[in-house]
């Protein structure tokens, strides 16, 4: 069952900036990814189940953002990522935007059952790649569905746009986890290295637009 808070019953702390491993201990370990794609491919179906363990198929159109919160075992520690679920980023790009420059990491969500579905989005790409703080992953959905691209087409336009593929399933769950984790992971390596994983977060107005899966 998903249940509905808005961001302001939660601490201050969440939305703290985390620039540096020094400043990581000292907060919360609170890390925001942001999660996009193209309408209806899929994202908070997959979102949905990795949330409630429960396999989600029909979802209502995103019409606000969402949030989960996960934590992972890293070598620093444990790390707590505060996963948004944004809007198409082309119907309120303004808002998607302003999650995006704050992330340590962006995920693009691509349908592999609709030949070159991730080929019609480049202007997200464009948005994200301009923040120097984001790591950038694309995920594929849909896959149960069977594939209508190459993996290899794929696997080539993350290399060129210098993005780590990862190979996800609403119906496979482990691999879900399996990517939260790496990105984890790869935060860990960041702050244990003192570089800074991303800027300072939306302002109220925004926070309370947010909901809880």
């Amino acid at each position: 069952k998903i249940i509905y808070y808005y961001l302001k019953e939660f601490p201050e702390e969440m939305f703290h900036s985390l620039p540096t491993f020094e400043k990581f201990i000292e907060s919360n370990n609170e890390i925001v990814v942001s999660c996009v794609g193209n309408f209806a491919v899929g994202r908070t179906a997959l979102l949905k189940t990795y949330a409630t363990g429960i396999k989600c198929i029909n979802t209502r159109p995103t019409n606000s953002i969402g949030l989960m919160n996960r934590n992972y075992k890293t070598k620093i520690g444990k790390i707590s990522l505060s996963i948004y679920d944004l809007v198409n980023i082309l119907v309120l790009p303004q808002t998607a935007d302003s999650y995006l420059q704050k992330s340590a990491s962006v995920i693009f969500f691509t349908d592999v059952n609709t030949k070159d579905e991730y080929l019609k989005f480049p202007e997200i790409f464009n948005i994200a790649k301009k923040y120097p703080f984001a790591k950038i992953f694309i995920a594929t959905t849909k896959s149960d569905l069977g594939w209508n691209n190459k993996k290899e087409d794929l696997e080539s336009f993350a290399r060129e746009n210098n993005m780590t593929l990862c190979l996800t399933s609403w119906d496979d769950i482990d691999s879900i986890e399996s990517m939260f984790q790496k990105i984890a992971d790869g935060i860990a390596e960041r702050l244990l290295n003192n570089e800074p994983i991303q800027g300072d977060f939306p302002q109220e107005s925004e926070k309370s637009k947010c909901f809880i899966y």
